[in-house]
């Protein structure tokens, strides 16, 4: 049985959710304003935002909260506080893409103590609260039963923004985490014209502020290796795959295995299968396995003969575990 700190924010969440499905229905009415480097505010968003705060302060009229439209509403007189954001992957939802959540967390004390993530589209909703466990529409889910986290390695997309000389270079990357606290990260070399940079017109962009981020990312430069135990291992980035030169050159610095992890959500039902078989090729070519993890693709594992061990269908969401013996 839920908490009633969960049930309130359920309850904020769910009502917050009608208007935010017909939005999405109806994008075309949306009125969208820039509000900053490839973010933007609907008034889906503030709409939602407001919906939720007003049922949170009516149920917890003394608690602070921080939110993703407005300033921070502090009470002095409380160490409680939400933490909102009415729709976390509004790019998503701007795009028509259903992958959007409305994302509420409860902290008492310094510490996060509650939390829910709902999916408007596809009625999912996630709950945690500490000491209670996690818990998908009321049924409980858990992590790998692996008890060892020296067995295991996380590889992540993120932003990635860094100073060089005073300028600011904004990357489409990934993470590569280690238990033991070590962390590196690859920078996308292969970038996709007017997805990630727009050709030609980079300077006068930048300047109206339209495109500090998303369809503004620099190429990265470096070919990198990531090692775990005694295992080198690179990572690629979506279209980065269909690249033999990048692959080779990771080969070339000792990757055994190469992971690809993609977004293909922009590209329609047809390009996740081309892509996939980008993965294909480069696993004959340079003789490693290659493993794509794909968030509205195919996900899959392929050995250097060709063969296909795993292969999920497009969209489907699925946790695979298998062994792969290395040269």
């Amino acid at each position: 049985m839920d908490s009633p700190l969960l049930n309130i924010m359920q309850k904020a969440a769910k009502k917050a959710s009608r208007g935010l499905r017909r939005d999405f229905n109806e994008l075309e009415n949306l009125q969208v304003k820039t509000k900053g480097p490839a973010n933007f505010v609907t008034a889906s968003d503030i709409r939602t935002q407001k919906i939720i705060y007003e049922e949170l302060s009516h149920a917890k009229p003394d608690w602070s909260f921080i939110m993703e439209e407005s300033k921070p509403i502090e009470n002095q007189n409380t160490k409680a506080r939400f933490i909102i954001d009415p729709i976390d992957g509004t790019t998503n939802f701007m795009h028509g893409n259903p992958n959007f959540a409305i994302s509420i967390a409860a902290e008492i004390d310094n510490r996060l103590e509650a939390a829910i993530i709902y999916s408007p589209i596809t009625d999912e909703m996630f709950t945690a609260e500490r000491g209670k466990g996690s818990f998908l529409n009321d049924k409980r889910i858990r992590v790998a039963t692996r008890k060892k986290l020296s067995e295991s390695i996380l590889i992540t997309g993120i932003p990635q923004r860094m100073y060089f000389n005073n300028e600011l270079k904004v990357y489409n990357s990934a993470i590569f985490l280690r238990p033991d606290g070590f962390y590196d990260t690859y920078q996308k070399i292969f970038l996709v014209p007017f997805a990630e940079y727009v050709p030609f017109f980079k300077n006068w962009l930048t300047k109206i502020n339209q495109f500090d981020d998303m369809g503004s990312f620099s190429p990265g430069e470096n070919y990198n290796t990531f090692t775990t135990g005694d295992l080198k291992l690179s990572i690629m980035i979506c279209y980065d795959s269909s690249s033999f030169k990048i692959a080779k050159k990771m080969v070339d610095k000792g990757a055994e295995i190469i992971f690809v992890i993609t977004n293909d959500s922009y590209v329609g039902k047809a390009m996740p299968y081309q892509h996939f078989e980008h993965a294909k090729l480069r696993s004959i070519e340079l003789g490693i396995p290659v493993v794509q993890s794909a968030n509205n693709g195919i996900s899959g594992i392929i050995l250097p003969s060709g063969e296909v061990l795993i292969k999920s269908e497009i969209d489907d969401r699925n946790v695979y575990n298998h062994s792969i013996e290395l040269k």
